[in-house]
């Protein structure tokens, strides 16, 4: 099921029809807002859904094909057949925990549920029309939180009729009732969740003539939200309730049998049914998008599209300004080799929303998937998106953050257990609106239809120890210890985010098994730390600061081996953590220590120094419990987190690795020479803030918060007996801001950090597997905006900063001339300062930054 919230215009409909050519009915999901669709990971086997059929092109022979064929002709592979079709069906128990039901920022509420989800659907197979009926449903049951159960469902129908070989028409409908996820930034707040009810329906045709293709066609989307109860009585929805069409045509050619070049126009109008909402705004609007593009298809196992153009929505309120922007879309599957298969997307989209003065938000959106059938009876997803909501006439943008990691064994054909990790983290540039999520599952299902077949199970690779068995090592650390607060100050509140940096060392041990390039193990580490954080007062004001101590992690471990000494790895696991906590409020001390509970995710990765001795790069996340610190008059939440980046040496004990069959390794990689690449990771932005107060006394504050940062990078290197040296030009940009708000009245502090670029020299050393490990230095010019706001007015700054880079990496090998890099840098800003009306505040900026890359040597 897709909680998607019914604000996903049928525009998107369309452009399934229109760009993918497939007759299915699906929106795209905005990451972060679909919990349901993290528990359909597990209950519904996303390796077995098909692409959809490329309308784009009919191929004529296969059409002819398809008509020839019968039942009687059909294989027998085990599925249920009804004379020419196939039913198909699935039911799974999910057992899950979120960290966060209410998706709060503070006050974190954590729950067990339940959730049931069966799956029908029965399709036509060798006839010339294609059809599919589908139904599904997801019934969720929380332990303690009853008023958040649900019961969601949805059915339709998908056709597609050939009149030609060339030319089709296609269609289909469908009708769901679903519920408005807590992390919906338009969630009323009710007593229990929002339902409402989503009619779909779709028309289209698609021709080819010799060389041109046509495709047309129009969408419907009805969305009725229900009213819902809350303290202060039921909260009106109907305002919200809303009619969708769009129509389109795209117009393509193709140039070459694996090329086809297109343009396309959309329209689409957006019709509410109340005149104004409860805040008195007219919603209504119309708008269209053009666009051109390119789509390539060499062979079945690489499909890539891409398109760039204009989109525009005018609105009727007269105090909604027309959205004009540059408009973009990308997305591609491939299948490097049978058993796997990744998807890559880049899009836009003008979504709908409901909150007061804002007339939409445009969203910019990126995400990756794997698909792996390590096993034909064991599988395993990894998918990763990250979203940009940019809010019309508010002054908020949102940076969502989703990333999920699934896994299935079945233990028989047609049974099987599964889990599934999700992590959800939404930085708004409203303090109040941020979020973090954490969701486990663990799930028994069944299919009709059986997954695999002995003879193919026969052929699988086991399971070996190898380059797994037990191991162990020391590493270092360099963490950054974060934590959100939030409290009473005076008549008001206070929100505000607080971090600085930190050293600290441990251990590891774990067990690891190899099944083909594949690693799966379990690893146990301890660490000690000397990392605090201080907000600090003089003269009698309020002093506070949390320090880590100690901690002990353990949990799963799943890697990919790029060549026999180079492994590339994911982790979670659960975190015991030692933290102390000093508070001290109008002279009275209020501190205490506690061991707090943590769920950490992270990447890493290893590679062979010599014999059984490997060298890591670990990076990770992790976020804890939530506690309050109770002072005189009211109490202070604390939300811990960290970032914690480790290099390590460890040791794998003899023994098994004759039982591999590895070859040896092939002849050294040569990393000399001119390269590019590009990649992405997670940043964070310390500022040790300074500033005079009332009365004399001075306020110093770690702040800090995390975001997401991408660049590129382009350089050249030379090697001499295996020694590295070389320099390096990159530029990036990042979406990371802290903040700190004293509501209604006092100071509002922001610092963000909005990218850069710079250049290194870089060292290292070129292990025999073909890896290398290098340390770089450098000069990095960053662009900054502050801005303060107190009773003396608003004050803001951009400016540029000079700051030195210093860091350490892995660069792994893929192919001769395809590397992955993962690297770790802290860069140390020159200082700044910003002049308000009551006095300057001091900013000493710094940035950690972790970042993954793929790059090209020539």
């Amino acid at each position: 099921m897709g909680s998607q919230q019914g604000w996903l215009v049928s525009g998107c409909l369309l452009a399934q029809c229109l760009w993918w050519g497939g007759a299915g009915a699906q929106t795209l999901t905005t990451a972060g807002e679909d919990r349901a669709g993290l528990i359909g990971a597990v209950a519904g086997d996303p390796v077995q859904q098909a692409d959809g059929p490329d309308a784009a092109a009919p191929d004529p022979e296969a059409a002819e094909t398809a008509q020839a064929a019968t039942a009687e002709d059909a294989p027998d592979d085990g599925r249920s057949r009804l004379g020419p079709f196939v039913l198909d069906a699935d039911l799974a128990v999910s057992q899950g925990y979120t960290d966060n039901v209410y998706a709060t920022r503070n006050d974190k509420v954590g729950d067990g549920l339940v959730v049931v989800t069966p799956e029908v659907s029965l399709s036509s197979e060798g006839l010339p029309l294609d059809l599919e009926l589908f139904g599904s449903a997801e019934i969720g049951r929380y332990w303690k939180e009853t008023s958040e159960d649900y019961e969601d469902f949805d059915f339709g129908l998908e056709t597609t009729y050939r009149i030609t070989p060339q030319s089709s028409v296609f269609g289909g409908a469908s009708f769901g009732r679903d519920h408005e996820e807590r992390q919906s930034p338009d969630d009323v707040n009710g007593d229990e969740p929002t339902l409402y009810y989503d009619s779909q329906a779709f028309l289209g045709t698609a021709n080819r003539f010799d060389d041109v293709t046509l495709r047309a066609g129009a969408t419907f989307e009805r969305i009725d939200f229900s009213d819902v109860g809350a303290a202060g009585g039921e909260i009106n929805n109907d305002d919200r309730d809303r009619n969708l069409y769009t129509a389109g045509a795209r117009l393509g050619y193709m140039a070459d049998p694996a090329y086809e070049v297109f343009g396309q126009a959309l329209f689409d109008l957006r019709d509410y049914d109340e005149k104004r909402d409860d805040n008195g705004f007219q919603r209504d609007s119309e708008g269209f998008s053009v666009a051109g593009g390119l789509r390539y298809r060499p062979s079945r196992s690489l499909d890539l599209e891409g398109a760039i153009g204009l989109l525009e929505q005018h609105y009727d309120d007269p105090r909604f300004d027309t959205t004009r922007a540059f408009d973009f879309a990308f997305r591609t599957t491939w299948r490097p080799k049978p058993g796997t298969r990744l998807r890559a997307f880049a899009d836009r989209s003008l979504q709908e929303t409901t909150l007061s003065g804002a007339s939409g938000y445009l969203s910019t959106g990126f995400g990756v998937s794997v698909i792996q059938d390590i096993r034909p009876d064991l599988r395993f997803e990894t998918s990763l998106a990250y979203y940009e909501s940019e809010y019309k006439g508010l002054k908020r943008d949102d940076s969502t953050f989703d990333l999920g990691l699934g896994g299935r064994y079945y233990l028989t054909p047609n049974f099987f257990i599964g889990t599934n990790y999700s992590f959800l983290l939404r930085d708004s540039t409203e303090a109040s609106e941020d979020y973090d999520e954490h969701l486990v599952f663990f799930s028994l299902g069944a299919e009709l239809s059986p997954a695999y077949d002995d003879d193919a199970l026969a052929a699988a690779p086991e399971f070996i120890a190898g380059l797994g068995g037990l191991y162990g090592g020391l590493q270092g650390s360099l963490t950054n210890l974060g934590t959100e607060l939030a409290g009473p100050r005076g008549a008001g509140s206070l929100t505000s985010e607080l971090a600085d940096f930190g050293l600290g060392g441990g251990l590891f041990t774990g067990y690891g098994l190899r099944v083909g390039d594949w690693q799966f193990g379990l690893e146990v580490d301890a660490e000690l730390s000397d990392t605090d954080w201080a907000h600090a007062r003089d003269m009698g004001g309020r002093v506070y600061s949390v320090q880590k101590k100690w901690s002990v992690g353990a949990g799963p471990l799943v890697g990919y081996w790029l060549n026999d000494d180079s492994m590339i790895y994911g982790r979670f696991g659960i975190v015991e953590t030692s933290f102390d906590t000093d508070y001290v409020e109008g002279g009275t001390e209020y501190g205490e220590s506690r061991t707090l509970t943590g769920l950490r995710f992270g990447l890493g990765a290893e590679t062979t120094l010599a014999g059984n001795f490997f060298l890591r790069l670990d990076y990770s996340y992790t976020d804890y419990e939530d506690y309050d610190i109770t002072f005189s008059d009211g109490r202070d939440n604390f939300a811990n987190n960290e970032s914690l980046v480790r290099l390590g040496i460890g040791y794998r004990l003899p023994g098994g690795a004759e039982d591999n069959e590895i070859e040896a390794p092939q002849d050294a990689i040569d990393v000399s020479g001119f390269y590019v690449g590009a990649g992405g990771g997670h940043n964070r932005i310390n500022s040790k803030n300074t500033g005079d107060r009332d009365g004399g006394s001075l306020l110093e504050v770690d702040a800090g918060e995390g975001g997401a940062s991408g660049g590129i990078f382009a350089g050249y290197g030379a090697v001499w007996r295996q020694f590295y040296l070389g320099a390096e030009a990159e530029a990036e940009l990042s979406e990371v801001t802290w903040e700190r708000e004293r509501e209604p009245t006092g100071r509002v502090f922001e610092v963000d950090k909005e990218g850069g670029f710079g250049a290194a020299l870089r060292a290292g050393y070129v292990l025999p597997g073909g890896a290398l490990a290098y340390g770089r230095a450098g000069v990095m010019y960053s662009k900054f905006n502050t801005q303060v706001s107190t009773s003396g007015g608003q004050f803001e700054e951009d400016e540029f900063l000079i700051g030195l880079r210093v860091g350490l990496g892995l660069e792994l090998p893929i192919s001769e001339s395809l590397f992955a890099r993962l690297e770790y840098s802290y860069t140390e800003y020159e200082d700044s300062s910003l002049a308000t009306g009551s006095g300057p505040e001091d900013f000493e900026n710094s940035e950690g930054l972790f970042r993954a890359a793929i790059g090209w040597r020539f």
